[in-house]
């Protein structure tokens, strides 16, 4: 089905973007294919790239070649590929990977993107971490009032002397931090 339409698509319309796109569908297509004759995993039916990825993670290491194999043949933007990785630490409860890339000086992905996931899964301290690495005032000290972390909150806004998110974080909060 997805070769026709690729067909198509070049005969039809000429257009290389949605070409690109549908080339890229029928390799990870094929590539889930391969994969499921070998495992027979009920996962890789119809998943995305990013749930493939995130399968092949969860697989250890020595699933680290086929992923690293994936990444080089679909030429991925190394800042998404990493995106789709530690997706997929989270996915399988690997916080150690995760922690690391909190961790790191110069991270490929941001760390609103690491505070963010952490939240999701509901890694406060891990999320509050990440937070405090973010350098733009105006996006942490709301994230950090969103995720009821009031004292980092009311250290970063002291930090910052962007008093204006005291009246925020006293609206929202408990009643012991009316009292700054």
């Amino acid at each position: 089905m997805l070769k026709s339409s690729h067909t198509k698509l070049n005969d039809v319309l000429k257009d290389d973007f949605y070409s690109k796109v549908i080339e890229e569908m029928i390799q990870v297509q094929d590539r889930q294919k391969i994969a499921f004759k070998n495992t027979k995993d009920q996962r890789l039916v119809d998943a995305s790239l990013s749930d493939m990825i995130a399968i092949y993670i969860s697989g250890g290491k020595e699933q680290e070649s086929a992923v690293r194999d994936l990444k080089n043949s679909l030429k991925l933007n190394e800042k998404y590929y990493y995106m789709m990785a530690i997706r997929g630490f989270a996915r399988c409860n690997n916080w150690e990977d995760v922690t690391y890339f909190i961790n790191m000086k110069k991270t490929p992905v941001t760390y609103s993107f690491l505070a963010e996931l952490c939240i999701e899964y509901g890694k406060v301290p891990l999320a509050v971490e990440a937070i405090k690495k973010i350098s733009d005032y105006d996006e942490k000290i709301p994230m950090l009032i969103d995720i009821g972390q009031w004292r980092d909150a009311i250290e970063e806004t002291m930090i910052s002397k962007r008093l204006e998110y005291l009246d925020e974080i006293r609206q929202k909060g408990p009643s012991c931090v009316e009292d700054f």
